[in-house]
């Protein structure tokens, strides 16, 4: 099982991302996928890269309605 869903994450994330502005991409590679005791470590990961990425979201926001998004 665990091989199919890379597999399929593979596939997904070769075509989802291309087109995407912003990709956010928490560093969870020490973590194995049936790690279940490690939640507020992948939680504290992905706060961490979202937060890293709002300069971007607001400058492309921004591109789009500078009044309405102020960079």
């Amino acid at each position: 099982m665990l091989r199919s869903y890379l597999v399929q994450s593979v596939n997904m994330n070769s075509v989802g991302i291309q087109p995407a502005d912003v990709v956010i991409e928490p560093h969870v590679t020490s973590i194995e996928i049936s790690d279940f005791a490690k939640t507020r470590e992948l939680v504290a990961s992905g706060e961490e890269a979202a937060m890293k990425s709002i300069p971007r979201i607001n400058s492309l926001l921004a591109q789009l309605d500078d009044q309405l998004f102020p960079s």
